[in-house]
């Protein structure tokens, strides 16, 4: 039986039981803080996959309801879906193979800090170092919020629910959220951002069937393709506002205002462009910051001689007295396919503009600063390549990319570096791990050609999945108290500006529902009444 038929059986035996007792028995593994269940088939991302199912099948005639038991038996059988979506070969690279359930298992075991971080990394480069109005002015009109508000409402949504179910709690109540962010917003507001980052399970249902309907019969890289309720992390419920897990909460409102802003720039000059300059501004201020006296883009480009000044040109460059450092900033995010697929042509086509691009420039810039006399221009064996991503493409290295395009797409590497750089001395890393390392790079008073050379010497013996396991171990060889540290001294203080924010609006709410009650407590009660009348109106209305 073929995939796409054992996915429909699957979707047939569901159909026989009622919604609602699958959608309880599945919510209750999903809210678990405990171990209450630890077989495999419980894994967070599996059971959003079955919940995906749920609300793309209709109930059969004469459905039945579901017990605990029969929902394990539905899991179980999806896990066992894995090897076929895997589609493990004697003759397949074990990494490609394995790669897309990696990526999967990473994606609900990072720390939550590092989902708030990426949103007040977010902010820090939208509205500290960009300089064009565009970006600001699409969200703003595509949302109906201030930027500056949204950051503040997703920070306060995103805390609460990155750690409710350490609490024993699967929801908080609208009266809850009215007494503290009303009247700091009006109740439009918070019914907007609400219709737009949750949704009831029958709006779930039909996003998640519209989404499926057409992406087309299943196939074996959509099993392990980004979870659709990421779009609508919240959920919207009669009785408050709960969530499907913790992590899709918190990964699916940090992740919104991106989100948002991608899907509303088709021509790439209302985000894109604008992003990539702040976001290159950004690590010029990180270098700065850690006191690497790099030399930027500009700069580099006068050395060069007078008829090659149009030649390709990397973003910074770093040299010591016997090293350099080719590094080229790429503020981009992998699409899904890159993640999920199994086949190199699929990836090397993906990465091929940003990527692997940036190896064609490192390459071009390293031959051209050679021919035109640059004296701190060092020998090939001791010149290196980072490239810095928004997000992580989860290829780590020259070495192993081209390990992953195997022999019939690997030369694509070979080619990008041509006779300037060594493979081994190429690689790749998220700007969340790029902080991290230059924050123990500053601890350890090492060197970034420490680290990565320690990360040849590494991958020598064993390829690690991703940057982070590489910094940790680094750490951990120099006995650093903290070997693995998170975020840089501005996305902290951006978190702290926005939860300052929100102190403020959590402050002034609370003080005036507590003043009201003590100057009449019946009319604070009727008010307050009245109050959560209109705004569930108001926000049944936005659905």
């Amino acid at each position: 039986m073929s995939f796409t038929n054992k996915v429909n059986a699957i979707k047939r035996r569901l159909s026989k039981f009622t919604r609602s007792s699958l959608i309880e028995n599945l919510m209750k593994r999903l809210h678990s803080p405990d171990s209450s269940f630890v077989e495999e088939a419980s894994l967070p991302w599996l059971s959003c996959i079955m919940l995906e199912f749920i609300l793309e099948v209709d109930e059969a005639r004469g459905a039945r309801n579901a017990d605990s038991r029969k929902v394990s038996e539905l899991l179980n059988d999806l896990w066992e879906l894995q090897n076929e979506a895997l589609q493990f070969q004697d003759d397949k690279n074990i990494l490609l193979t394995m790669r897309p359930f990696m990526i999967q298992q990473l994606r609900f075991q990072s720390g939550q800090v590092t989902h708030l971080y990426f949103l007040s990394r977010m902010r820090l480069i939208l509205m500290d170092y960009n300089t064009s109005p565009k970006p600001i002015q699409a969200f703003e009109k595509n949302t109906g919020i201030k930027l500056k508000d949204f950051f503040t409402l997703s920070l306060f949504f995103a805390v609460i629910f990155s750690n409710i179910l350490e609490k024993k709690q699967s929801k908080i109540t609208y009266e809850f959220i009215l007494t503290k962010l009303y009247p700091s917003y009006s109740l439009d507001t918070l019914a907007r951002f609400l219709s737009m980052v949750g949704g009831d399970f029958e709006t779930l249902s039909k996003i998640v069937r519209s989404r499926k309907a057409h992406a087309g019969p299943a196939r074996p890289e959509r099993y392990f393709s980004e979870s659709l309720l990421f779009d609508k992390p919240l959920l919207l419920l009669p009785s408050g506002i709960s969530t499907t897990h913790s992590y899709i909460a918190c990964i699916g409102l940090c992740e919104f205002v991106l989100r948002t802003l991608k899907s509303c720039d088709n021509s790439g000059n209302v985000f894109r462009k604008p992003f990539s300059m702040a976001f290159e501004k950004y690590i010029n201020q990180l270098f700065i910051e850690y006191d690497l006296n790099v030399v930027p883009e500009h700069v580099l480009k006068g050395k060069y001689d007078e008829d090659m000044k149009n030649n390709k040109v990397v973003d910074f460059f770093y040299s010591t007295d016997d090293k350099n450092l080719f590094v080229d900033a790429k503020s981009v995010e992998p699409k899904q396919e890159v993640l999920s697929t199994q086949e190199p042509r699929r990836i090397k086509e993906r990465l091929r503009d940003h990527l692997i691009g940036a190896l064609v420039q490192a390459q071009v810039c390293a031959s051209t600063l050679e021919q035109s006399g640059y004296e701190n221009i060092v020998s090939r064996s001791r010149r290196y390549i980072l490239v810095i991503s928004h997000q992580d493409f989860f290829v780590g290295s020259g070495l192993r990319l081209r390990n992953l395009l195997g022999n019939d797409y690997g030369p694509t590497i070979d080619e990008a570096i041509g006779d300037e750089f060594e493979l081994e001395n190429v690689f790749y890393i998220a700007i969340a791990e790029f902080e991290g390392l230059m924050k123990l790079l500053q601890n350890s008073q090492k060197t970034i050609f420490d680290f990565l050379d320690f990360c040849k010497e590494r991958e020598a013996e064993q390829f690690l999945f991703d940057m982070r396991q590489y910094i940790s171990e680094f750490g951990q060889v120099l006995e650093l108290e903290n070997p693995s540290p998170i975020g840089s001294e501005q996305v902290q203080e951006s978190f702290d500006f926005t939860y300052e924010d929100l102190k403020s609006v959590w402050k002034y709410s609370s003080d005036y529902w507590r003043k009201k009650g003590k100057v009449d407590p019946l009319l604070a009660t009727n008010e307050f009444i009245s109050v959560s009348r209109y705004f569930r109106n108001v926000l049944l209305m936005s659905k």
